[in-house]
């Protein structure tokens, strides 16, 4: 893809954020500090980007475009672009549309209602909202139920922490969905696994040594057919001087698109966006295939991997 375009579309790096977060944050209280940081530097992207940038993921068959990784990385990670509606674009009836809020759910029924979503539907739908099907009118109708809304966030408490999902629209339509690990509890390996079959790719990045001195690793499993793909991220487990992962536990950064729309190429091109570049093959970094990591993941055994990193 266009160099240029696919910065666009990725908000300049902002969505980089989430993955800094987990690997920088020891306790509690600092994640918190953080993640309303987080949560005011995005209403302020938001805002800049309301004003002519358009931000939407590429429609099908449109060229690949690629980009050259930063030099100073920093392996973060927030959402899928945010994007404007024009009025060369959008039908004139969403533009005048009006729509009253639905009435804000208790805070103390807030955690209730979100645990409850995952169950409404299968991925890519969430809560009822499905990219590409929804519109932007019912996709901000539903959340402004339990959080404040911006153009392209939602953010509330749950479980007594700050929490943003970030949506992109195009066309009028909802066109992506990310959802932080705070919120993917229920979506952890062995349940996609499960539910979704083999992965049409597992991809591994692996750091032997952080700025913190602890290793660190993402893993990815992509499924362009059912649109959408999981990032796991955290800490390395160093063991006889071989960095092992144990990603059963690790809740994923999920982002949701069109099923069967886009190719694994295209998918790894929003991957490179995200991370900095495309993680290395699972085989290339351990000893085990995709497959050999589908059985055995696939049911819930606490198993991790010793990969060929060594530690500093």
């Amino acid at each position: 893809m266009d160099e240029s375009k696919h910065a666009n579309i990725f908000g300049h790096g902002a969505i980089r954020c989430r993955i800094e977060v987990a690997m920088k944050n020891k306790s509690l209280t600092r994640r918190m500090s953080i993640s309303i940081l987080i949560g005011a530097i995005i209403l302020v992207v938001a805002t800049y980007f309301s004003i002519g940038q358009r931000n939407i993921l590429p429609s099908p068959g449109e060229p690949e475009y690629t980009q050259t990784p930063e030099t100073n990385r920093i392996f973060t990670a927030t959402s899928l672009p945010t994007s404007t509606i024009t009025a060369t674009n959008v039908p004139t009836s969403t533009i005048t549309s009006t729509w009253t809020p639905l009435p804000t759910i208790q805070s103390d029924d807030v955690d209730m209602f979100v645990e409850s979503l995952h169950l409404q539907c299968t991925l890519p739908c969430w809560g009822d909202m499905i990219p590409r099907e929804t519109s932007e009118l019912e996709a901000k109708h539903f959340l402004s139920s339990f959080g404040e809304l911006d153009s392209s966030s939602t953010f509330f408490n749950y479980r007594g922490r700050p929490v943003v999902i970030d949506l992109t629209f195009g066309d009028g339509l909802l066109t992506s969905i990310n959802l932080p690990p705070e919120l993917t509890e229920y979506y952890r390996i062995h349940y996609l696994l499960a539910k979704f079959g083999l992965p049409e790719d597992v991809q591994l990045e692996i750091f032997p040594q952080t700025a913190e001195g602890t290793s660190w690793f993402n893993l990815v499993l992509l499924y362009p057919r059912d649109g959408f793909f999981a990032i796991f991220a955290a800490e390395g487990k160093p063991v006889n001087s071989i960095i092992n992962i144990c990603p059963e536990d690790v809740s994923p950064d999920l982002y949701l698109v069109e099923s069967r729309t886009y190719s694994l190429e295209q998918m790894n091109g929003f991957i490179s966006l995200i991370l900095g570049q495309v993680p290395k093959s699972l085989e290339s970094l351990t000893d085990i295939d995709k497959s050999q990591f589908y059985e055995i993941f696939r049911k819930q055994n606490n198993q991790c991997i010793a990969t060929k990193v060594q530690t500093p």
